[in-house]
């Protein structure tokens, strides 16, 4: 190789101590090609975990995404995360989904107030 050494490791092995040792890939793993790291990583649907490969649990009304943090599964559109399970978004009436898809707000001309929308008169003053 360029660095002097005249050998290196076959793909699948690491050098150590100018040896060529088998990379250690765990269950549900695959090697990969890296200068630096763990040079195996998870396959899709599982997370490392002390250094093995173990499933993500991913609720109903969820899916899997590929994250180096956070949860691993996102609630799909209409559902919002609450204790590892995702839940269905409660709209009140004169209110859609908001562009992230997990919250809601009101139709013009209405205006939040707490869990529902109103409709104000031109002074701002809530219709009677």
């Amino acid at each position: 190789d360029s660095y002097g050494s005249q050998w290196k490791c076959k793909r699948g092995y690491k050098s150590v101590n100018q040896a060529c040792v088998e990379v250690n890939v765990p269950e549900n793993g695959y090697y990969v090609e890296s200068n630096y790291g763990n040079k195996w990583k998870c396959k899709h649907g599982y997370k490392s975990v002390n250094k093995t490969c173990i499933e993500v649990n991913v609720p109903e009304n969820a899916y899997y995404v590929e994250s180096n943090y956070g949860s691993k599964w996102k609630c799909e559109r209409g559902y919002q995360e609450r204790k590892e399970t995702c839940i269905a978004v409660t709209i009140p009436v004169n209110a859609h989904l908001d562009y992230s898809g997990d919250s809601w707000i009101c139709n013009p001309p209405y205006v939040k107030r707490r869990d529902t929308c109103i409709l104000l008169d031109e002074s701002h003053a809530l219709y009677k």
